[in-house]
């Protein structure tokens, strides 16, 4: 076989593009609305095509085995790249039961279903959440978004137009699957894939014999926790494995990664995380909407966290720091959650997470212009979406309550803060509760200042940034400044240089995600690496 120059200057240039960054990183790009066009292969109008998703799906959509849920062959044009032969199915539970209240259906693609290893900027399935329960269109992405700032892995959010057989179905949440490509990727370790799972109502305590939760069996593995990689092996040892461990450890033993095999720490931010947000389906309420997987790397298991479009409900009077007795939730299904409150240093760990979520992952000032700025972005699109609230319903329920009283979906009476709201009120609930435990969410730097000499810092921006901060002083010295995390330890930055009389330069572009302080002599500064 020849190869001329021009081939391997473009195979080079899809390396580039493709094989050295993190893959979706142009479909999950969130500062724009992505379009999404939809064609059946077969000659259908939109309502024929309805018809066949609809009454494919409607027998199954309870069914944890995604194998019965059969896709259709379709054309895809997304942002204006064709792709000929995809697959198209209806995806959801509850948000396809009861998705005929706006008559828009959540939508699963399947880039490699039918044309073997083709994939759409490195991406096999996209999932197009309909929002059918959220008329801010925010819960499920600004979750997600408090996620990644506390450093948890969780997938990525953007936002499609999309249109179904030259029918506009208006504005979708477009959601990163949980799957083979996710795991093997920046999230765990690209050169291996682990067991992964997703939990239709796996429980892990020891519960009464009529309970599924207790039976370990191969066949109650897969009906309330299917593997969604590595499913030809049909291997539930290791998850029984975890469970046994799980059920059998130690207080100390449990306190250290349940003898290092699961990763507690993320575990412990998203249960405080759940709290905070008042999530309304989650693990620790009825045991779905979560992944488990385990990183050949490290043998660990991870619990990876899913569909937030339930967050941000009516802020409950009960003290946040009492999960364990949250009247929301099911104990026999909290069993993880209820082991670790029983443990003093891990009930340290928790309370010292809700207070990193106030002050890092969901502070004020962020969620607020973030809020600000999705709403920017999305504005118009609910505008000319038919199906979704109109604008000034989506501008009315970012400040107050939306009672969700769709019949039948078992949420009746479930109310959803206003989100702005919501987040302005928080952060004084969560420091009160924690003070009713003598517990200080205040952050204290161990810093000494004996070495560091008068600053002036006249201003800092951009803040947040994604890589550079600059601060303007004409008598700052390079030497005198600090870059501290929230827990106080130094981050050693070497990258501090002056660029002009009144102008220093800090890279941040190596630190992770949250806030940081900018420290100096008489002045401690915040800054938010985004």
């Amino acid at each position: 076989m020849k190869f001329n120059l021009q081939t391997i200057l473009l195979a080079l240039l899809t390396c580039f593009q493709f094989g050295f960054s993190q893959n979706g990183n142009s479909l999950f790009d969130d500062t724009l609305i992505h379009n999404i066009e939809i064609n059946s292969i077969d000659s259908y109008t939109y309502d024929e095509f309805h018809k066949v998703l609809y009454d494919s799906h409607k027998p199954v959509f309870w069914s944890p085995d995604s194998s019965t849920k059969n896709y259709f062959m379709a054309e895809l044009k997304i942002d204006g790249t064709t792709l000929d032969t995809i697959g198209v199915r209806y995806k959801g539970n509850s948000t396809f039961e009861f998705a005929d209240v706006i008559n828009k259906y959540a939508i699963k693609l399947d880039i490699n279903e039918f044309v073997k290893g083709q994939k759409y900027d490195g991406i096999n399935k996209i999932n197009l959440n309909n929002n059918l329960l959220d008329p801010s269109g925010l819960r499920a992405k600004l979750s997600f978004d408090i996620m990644k700032r506390m450093n948890i892995i969780s997938p990525r959010v953007a936002y499609a137009k999309v249109t179904v057989n030259g029918s506009y179905r208006g504005l979708y949440t477009m959601v990163e699957q949980i799957d083979k490509t996710f795991v093997k990727s920046s999230n765990f370790d690209p050169d291996n894939t682990g067991y992964l799972h997703k939990s239709f109502g796996f429980t892990v305590g020891d519960l009464s014999p009529s309970d599924n939760g207790r039976d370990l069996s191969d066949e109650s593995l897969l009906l309330n926790i299917p593997l969604k990689t590595k499913k030809s092996t049909k291997n539930y040892q290791p998850i029984r494995n975890f469970v046994l461990a799980a059920r059998n450890a130690t207080d100390e033993e449990f306190a250290n990664d349940i003898n290092n095999t699961f990763d507690l720490d993320s575990f412990i931010k998203q249960q405080a995380l759940n709290m905070i947000l008042s999530d309304r389906d989650h693990y620790c309420t009825a045991n779905v909407n979560f992944y488990m997987y385990q990183n050949p790397l490290d043998n660990k298991w991870y619990m990876i966290p899913w569909d937030y479009d339930l967050a941000f409900a009516a802020i409950s009077g009960s003290l946040i720091t009492e999960i364990a007795n949250y009247p929301l939730f099911y104990k026999e299904y909290c069993y993880l959650t209820q082991r670790m409150m029983n443990i003093p240093s891990l009930k340290t760990k928790y309370r010292e997470a809700l207070c990193e979520i106030i002050n890092t992952g969901m502070d004020s000032t962020w969620i607020n212009n973030r809020i600000t700025t999705l709403g920017n972005l999305i504005g118009a699109e609910i505008e000319n979406d038919p199906y979704f609230w109109d604008i000034s319903d989506y501008n009315f329920y970012l400040d107050n309550p939306y009672p969700i009283n769709t019949p039948g979906t078992g949420l009746e009476g479930t109310v959803l803060s206003g989100i702005r709201d919501f987040v302005n009120k928080r952060y004084d609930q969560v420091v009160d509760d924690l003070a009713a435990y003598d517990f200080s969410c205040s952050l204290t730097l161990n810093v000494d200042d004996t070495s560091l000499e008068l600053t002036n810092i006249d201003g800092i921006y951009p803040n947040p940034t994604n890589d550079f901060i600059y601060l303007k002083g004409n008598d700052i010295k390079v030497g005198d400044i600090s870059i501290y995390s929230m827990l106080g330890q130094n981050m050693n930055i070497s990258s501090i240089k002056r660029i002009d009389n009144n102008t220093t330069q800090i890279d941040l572009s190596t630190l992770s995600l949250g806030m940081y302080f900018i420290k100096t002599k008489t002045t401690t500064s915040k800054v938010y690496k985004n």
